[in-house]
């Protein structure tokens, strides 16, 4: 028993080194980026860290939002690093990282399949939409959610191989800790039942006998194969209860309808499955695909014929008669639905986070099963069928790494956006009179639809410590005034004797007045 846990640690360490080189591999350009868009709302709310006061964070929402867990580690950070940027990224690193190797160790038992926890692990690191969450600092809250449902998943599977309760106890924890650091997590603990059934469905197709059954969970009775899952869904029950009389800070700005339900389905499945990068996924990117259609073409094409391929390999080479690899599927395509039913009615990037989880345990198990059953099959022995699997392998992963870094290269560039322009911001401000009213006018609101300065204003002043009243027209505003109101607009804040006005064009911000 030694001897295995040992080689279980091991195996860890190996898992969270290789995620840990992908994560810098990946991201270390954007180790340096400034802070962005509501970045500055999550500082602001969690600067005054008074630790007497830190247990009425659980029991009510702080700011209209309710995320205690997250909030805390925000507190902490802005404790340990003000405004230092690196380090904000380099936890996000950390802690995405931590989480693909979970999905690695998650993958393996699963299976049993070494290959498969290799291969979760690589298609999770470098998933098309996942730039968002480890780029953007206030979407930590991802990562965190992420960290705790996956080491939930984990030690659950763990318990269920031992029988040992001590880790049906972590598993508890982590479901807990993941509800209280985002609610769009409120249907994934649903996930460790769900486990049990499809072992259960398992048991009813191979005709074993419940105390077969039994032995196979490490159970010494069928009646306390029950009890896990029910105890798991009672305490998600009370923090339901406990949770929906708060209400969200979205429900005012969600639509709910069935034409919205649709087309935020496609949106999802585009960017999730097929690689989409995400400024190509709205009705408003029309002069994009214009301007640039070869990467999410190749993307999608590419994307769409992997999934064909593997699904006719699945069923000519009968791969889905071996349970372990067809649970594991089925597990991965309930992840993805519990992950992503909380957001069906929100469009953000960000949000697919928790379902491609199991995208990704889909993907990787659907690889490698066809990978798997080419070697086996007696109709698929020639050399070209198996180098055509690996070939998908390597594609999908390739792929997604190129939608991957394209977008982080435009998150690299917003952040250097708002860098200039705070840089620039307190340039002008050296020669204008503390107390006065300042406009900005033209800032952009976001950039290939990464949040720039969305709600940076007035939540940054009071972070930096700005003397000044600051009133922000963004981008997308003030393409709403007419020419002449704009003229209009600018010649009035201009007769104001105690009003500065400064306009953005292009990296630079120019004093009017």
């Amino acid at each position: 028993m030694v001897t295995r846990q040992k080689q279980g640690y091991y195996l860890y360490l190996n898992y969270y080194a290789l995620a840990l080189l992908l994560a810098f591999l990946l991201f270390a350009s954007g180790l340096n980026n400034y802070f962005c868009s509501d970045d500055w709302p999550a500082l602001l709310r969690n600067i005054e860290f008074i630790p007497r006061e830190i247990p009425a964070w659980f029991t009510e929402p702080r700011a209209g939002w309710y995320r205690p867990v997250h909030d805390v580690f925000m507190a902490l950070c802005w404790q340990l690093f003000g405004l230092t940027v690196w380090p904000y990224r380099l936890m996000s690193l950390i802690v995405y990282a931590w989480v693909a190797a979970n999905m690695g160790i998650l993958g393996y038992l699963l299976t049993d399949d070494a290959r498969v926890g290799k291969v979760t692990l690589l298609l999770f690191s470098v998933l098309a939409p996942h730039a968002e969450p480890v780029l953007w600092f206030a979407a930590t809250n991802e990562l965190l959610t992420a960290l705790f449902i996956s080491t939930a998943a984990i030690t659950y599977l763990i318990f269920r191989k031992t029988g040992h309760w001590l880790w049906f106890g972590v598993a508890c924890v982590g479901c807990g800790l993941a509800l209280l650091s985002k609610e769009t997590s409120l249907l994934l603990p649903l996930v460790l039942p769900g486990y049990d059934l499809l072992n259960l469905l398992g048991h009813k197709l191979r005709g074993d006998s419940a105390r077969d059954f039994a032995a196979r969970a490490s159970c010494s009775s069928p009646g306390l194969l029950l009890i896990p899952g029910l105890s798991i869904g009672g305490l998600w029950l009370a923090f339901l209860l406990f949770r929906l009389p708060m209400g969200s800070a979205y429900t005012s700005a969600v639509s709910y309808a069935l034409p919205r339900l649709l087309m935020n389905g496609v949106y999802y499945v585009l960017i999730g499955i097929f690689a989409l990068p995400n400024n190509y996924a709205f009705l408003t990117s029309a002069s994009v695909w214009r301007a640039f259609p070869v990467l999410p073409l190749l993307a999608m094409g590419s994307s769409g014929l992997i999934v064909v391929m593997f699904l006719w390999l699945w069923m000519k080479t009968k791969i889905w008669q071996v349970w372990a690899y067809t649970r594991t599927l089925l597990f991965a395509v309930l992840w993805s639905g519990l992950g992503l039913a909380p957001v069906i009615f929100i469009v953000a990037e960000r949000s697919i986070f928790l379902s491609s989880m199991g995208i990704a345990l889909a993907l990787a198990m659907g690889l490698v099963g066809a990978w798997r059953g080419v070697r086996r099959g007696e109709h698929f022995q020639h050399t070209l069928w198996r180098g055509l699997t690996t070939l998908m392998i390597l594609l999908s992963i390739g792929m997604n790494t190129c939608v991957l870094l394209y977008r982080s290269a435009w998150f690299d560039h917003s952040s250097s956006v708002s860098r200039a322009v705070f840089t620039q911001l307190d340039d002008h401000l050296t020669r204008i009179p503390p107390g006065e009213h300042i406009v900005l006018i033209n800032l952009p609101d976001h950039i290939a639809h990464t949040f720039t300065f969305r709600n940076t204003f007035p939540a940054a002043t009071q972070v930096v410590g700005y003397e000044y009243d600051i009133t922000v027209i963004l981008d997308t505003a003030w393409t709403d005034f007419t020419p002449q109101a704009q003229v209009a607009h600018i010649q009035q804040c201009q007769e104001v004797a105690s009003c500065s006005v400064l306009w953005y064009d292009t990296l630079s911000l120019t004093l009017l007045k």
